[in-house]
């Protein structure tokens, strides 16, 4: 016993010469500490570049160099404090024993209290937490892949490569609807270029309006089949400046987006309009992720990797590319205890190398696929111009100093670290040691993934194309209403329903003999000998009734 604690008087040191400050202080220190006061430490480092590697032709306890060094060597300064470096008999970071429930490496020395600290870039996880403590990190890290390019295979359909089957099958569908309602919209709509010239000659009381009604009774043929002029030549003009929303027309509206094209026909209805708009966002959004994702298809079958993921090397119909990782990694650990059981087959499936030189040089050799830690594979690929990253980072983690468990150092280390974050120390750190050779290849070599895209991606374009459709039948409902109210009125549809009554039968007469009757062209007459004189049919949406009346369309 060296004192007590009261909660009258508080700590109470009776002999403090047997208690250790930082720095072997003789004094309790007062405070917060924010120094080690020249204590001298032994720092465990192994050769691993580029964050630490032994200075050629150089000998002693400092003879290093690299990003953890550098680290340190700052450190040392802001905390004062005095090392050494000492590296394991092993020269390994560190691997758990099972059977012994022991360490070796780096972080067996510093259990055995050979070393202080672990000044090197070790991986963060929950094993090595158990036994370990950990300053905050100080870099960002995961597992990537490393392969050999190779000369392309061409394929005649690449451009079908971006989207799945399902999704090609839902745009040609979506096309084929866009096609049919647009051309549905014109014929329902009050505003449409359908609906309003039907409307005005079934309503209008002018003694033409009176004749075609007649002939279209007698003949059962359309309005539109009525022959204006017999001269052929004067018909195809007329034919030529026809813009209605016809179902060709609509088609060709519809596939005109597609491309990213417009049309001379174009919806007369707000209700039209608005479902164009929809639709011309849709193939925005939908031409936007094709072009993303065939630029990853291009790239990477120019450089012949049919692999851009970890998970695509356990579906190769034939085994095209081997796997391997270092035994007893990390990288192993991390894949092994995975929830995704995918990851555990890859460990199971892999060829297990020693080093990272040897993983490098069976790259080369090609027909390999590399699992590592992506700064280790973008450091010894420089200069590599025939060796990529693909598929980005997996299983993410991150990269700190180890210390023993309750360690005086690990608050005054991490108030450090956090602090060179901040600046950016440890970005300008890797700048500096992560060199291109002059070989006129460049830094990195990372090529994204080329995943096809499926329904279940691309699902939310599709529910907001069906929205838009919704929106634009509640909006032939309000132009219905005020289209009714523009209405005029005779004796006998003087109120707002009997109007609109006779809006719904009117609408029912025109689906009864105008969508779905097919009739050829007549030249017809009232009493059978002269051919009567059609006016177009624009001219009868303003025209006047007998004796003063303007029935409104």
């Amino acid at each position: 016993e060296i004192g007590k604690w009261t909660e009258e008087k508080g700590l109470e040191i009776e002999d403090d010469s047997r208690i250790k400050f930082l720095g072997n202080a003789p004094v309790r220190p007062m405070g917060v500490a924010n120094s080690l006061n020249a204590e001298h430490l032994k720092l465990g480092v192994t050769e691993n570049p580029p964050f630490a590697a032994r200075i050629p032709n150089c000998t002693g306890h400092s003879c290093w160099e690299g990003i953890c060094p550098d680290v340190v060597k700052n450190l040392s300064t802001a905390l004062n404090f005095t090392y050494e470096f000492v590296e394991p008999y092993d020269k390994e970071f560190g691997r758990f024993d099972p059977g012994t429930h022991t360490w070796n490496g780096l972080i067996g020395d510093m259990l055995s209290q050979r070393t202080d600290m672990v000044t090197m870039d070790l991986s963060v996880g929950v094993q090595r937490k158990q036994y370990i403590d950990f300053t905050v990190s100080f870099m960002d890290s995961g597992i990537s892949l490393a392969i050999k390019g190779e000369s392309g295979k061409s394929d005649i359909f690449f451009f079908m490569s971006p989207f799945g089957y399902s999704v090609w099958c839902m745009i040609a569908v979506v096309f084929m609807l866009m096609g049919i309602i647009l051309n549905l919209i014109s014929k329902i709509s009050p505003y449409g270029s359908h609906g309003k010239k039907i409307h005005a000659m079934q309503v209008c009381k002018c003694e033409g309006c009176e004749e075609r009604r007649l002939v279209k009774q007698q003949l059962k043929i359309k309005f539109k089949d009525h022959i204006q002029s017999e001269c052929l030549v004067d018909r195809m003009v007329e034919d030529a400046e026809d813009e209605t929303m016809t179902f060709y027309n609509s088609l060709w509206v519809a596939g005109a987006g597609l491309v990213g094209q417009g049309t001379a026909a174009l919806p007369a209805s707000p209700s039209g309009r608005f479902l164009l708009f929809i639709w011309w966002f849709f193939i925005l959004l939908i031409i936007s992720m094709y072009t993303a994702n065939l630029t990853a298809f291009m790239t990477l079958d120019k450089i012949g990797i049919t692999v851009s993921s970890a998970k695509d090397l356990l579906k190769q119909n034939q085994k095209k590319y081997e796997w391997g990782i270092i035994e007893g990694s990390f990288v192993e650990s991390l894949l092994i205890n995975n929830v995704d059981t995918d990851f555990k087959k890859l460990v199971d499936g892999a060829v297990k190398i020693k080093t990272v030189e040897e993983g490098n040089n069976r790259v080369h050799q090609g027909g390999f696929v590399f699992l590592d830690e992506s700064p280790f594979l973008s450091y010894n690929l420089l200069g590599s111009c025939g060796i990529f990253q693909v598929g980005g980072e997996i299983q993410p983690f991150d990269y700190g100093f180890g210390l023993p468990k309750s360690s005086p150092y690990t608050e005054l280390m991490n108030t450090q670290i956090i602090k060179y974050r901040e600046l950016g120390f440890f970005d300008e750190l890797w700048i500096k040691w992560d060199k291109t050779p002059a070989d006129g290849c460049e830094n990195n070599h990372e090529v994204g993934a080329d995943e096809v895209l499926q329904m279940s991606t691309v699902q939310g374009i599709f529910l907001l194309l069906a929205l838009g459709l919704v929106i634009s039948f509640a909006l032939i409902l309000l132009e219905t209403v005020m289209a009714t109210a523009q209405d005029g009125y005779d004796h006998q549809h003087r109120t707002f329903w009997s109007k609109l009554v006779r809006r719904v039968k009117l609408k029912y007469e025109d689906f009864s003999t105008e969508w779905f009757v097919f009739s050829r062209p007549h030249k017809a007459s009232a009493n059978g000998d002269n051919y009567l004189k059609l006016d177009s049919l624009d001219k009868f949406a303003s025209s006047e009734v007998k004796g003063g009346t303007n029935h409104g369309v």
